[in-house]
């Protein structure tokens, strides 16, 4: 007897089915499996180890809340989390307000060919 492929499971797909029960061993496992995809994503994106552990641990929880936002017949789980991680580390960026370093000091002025700070 053979089994279409599309009745079989991947073993992905059988842990993401187990974390909409709340199989916390489940999440541990897929944790285990693509935190070391994830991680690499999300320091790329934003060049700091603390800020890159905070977006996969939103990534993971996100996919912990809302499994079903996995939809498995668009595409793989690694696929999947490397896109949301790159972007949720967009969004951190985006969101940051940057470091009195970078922000100039003072605007320049033109005023009558001389310059002013304001």
């Amino acid at each position: 007897m053979s089994c279409s492929a599309s009745n079989v499971l991947s073993p992905d797909a059988t842990l993401v089915s187990a974390i909409r029960s709340g199989d916390e061993q489940a999440m541990a496992q897929l944790y285990e499996r693509y935190s070391s995809i994830a991680y690499p994503v999300a320091l790329r994106v934003l060049g700091e180890t603390g800020a890159a552990e905070d977006i996969l641990q939103e990534v993971f929880m996100q996919l912990w809340r809302n499994p079903d936002a996995f939809d498995a017949t668009r595409g793989s789980l690694p696929g999947w989390l490397a896109v949301i991680t790159r972007n949720r580390a967009i969004d951190s960026l985006r969101k940051r307000r940057p470091d009195d370093s970078s922000f100039v000091t003072g605007i320049e002025l033109f005023v009558d060919g001389g310059r002013a700070q304001v």
